[in-house]
């Protein structure tokens, strides 16, 4: 399955924001639970590179793998994030299969190893409805009286994008922009979404949040907003160019060539078509 100019959309600002390790702290430090937290050393925390999603389901999920310290032993984070527009009862499912793919490779790595680390899985859900299935997968499985024992259970936890107000978004500047750009993605209030990111990026404390990133963030707006609302995206960013903020004029400049770019191209294909 070809992944579509949305999908890759997504995986590419989800990869370039979690690969960042600021933001993958900040996020832990924030949303994951106390009793988690409380056995995290955040300074062990690393980012692999690997991918563990078959091909054929990379235009629905991203991921990311971390090797982090519970209480001194290294452990593991693995991140989903599902991208469709609709609900899919067996994104735990998936999820698993992934989880045994990451065993698999740490037990090649690892051959004298008696014991497989623990993985912490985690579902990061950016649909606009709230998750409607349970956290555990034993409602997969029909149900036959007296078999319940044969009946896998593991527990994910799964972090609800669009369940947070914007004001309960918290975390460094970078993790709230993220977050704020990914709840709202093709909302009608998008002027009203970039101007806070906006407002989060001048007032955040270098280097908190870098003009990279707000760039990556902005071609991502643009990438999942309907093209209608494109005029709005542009207006604000002229708003806060006129305003001084540094790098918003050369953004603005960079999305606005690349537009007449990607029209003149459409208008020559237009022409031969006809």
């Amino acid at each position: 399955m070809k992944n579509t100019p949305l999908s890759n959309a997504h995986d590419k600002f989800f990869k370039e924001a979690f690969s960042r390790k600021e933001i993958a702290c900040s996020f832990i430090r924030h949303y994951l639970p106390v009793q988690v937290n409380e056995q995290i050393d955040l300074t062990t925390l690393a980012i692999l590179k690997d991918s563990f999603i078959d091909k054929d389901f990379k235009e629905n999920y991203s991921d990311m793998l971390y090797s982090i310290n519970f209480s001194g032993k290294k452990s593991y984070i693995y991140l989903l994030v599902e991208h469709k527009s609709y609900q899919d009862i067996f994104t735990g499912f998936q999820l698993l299969r992934n989880m045994v793919k990451v065993w698999e490779q740490y037990r090649k790595e690892n051959e004298k190893s008696k014991i497989l680390p623990l993985i912490l899985p985690l579902i990061l859900y950016q649909g606009k409805s709230p998750w409607p299935f349970t956290t555990v997968m034993g409602h997969l499985f029909a149900n036959i009286a007296n078999m319940e024992a044969y009946i896998p259970e593991f527990k994910r936890e799964v972090f609800e994008v669009v369940s947070l107000g914007d004001e309960q978004i918290t975390g460094n500047a970078m993790l709230q922009i993220l977050l704020l750009a990914q709840k709202h993605v093709d909302s009608p209030i998008i002027a009203t979404v970039l101007r806070k990111i906006m407002e989060l990026y001048i007032h955040a404390t270098p280097p908190e949040c870098d003009r990279n990133f707000l760039e990556s963030t902005v071609r991502y707006l643009f990438a999942t907003t309907n093209r209608k609302r494109h005029g709005e995206i542009e207006a604000v960013l002229s708003e806060y160019a006129r305003k001084g903020v540094v790098g918003v004029d050369s953004i603005a400049d960079k999305l606005r060539h690349e537009g007449k770019l990607e029209g003149l191209e459409q208008g020559k294909l237009e022409g031969l078509e006809q």
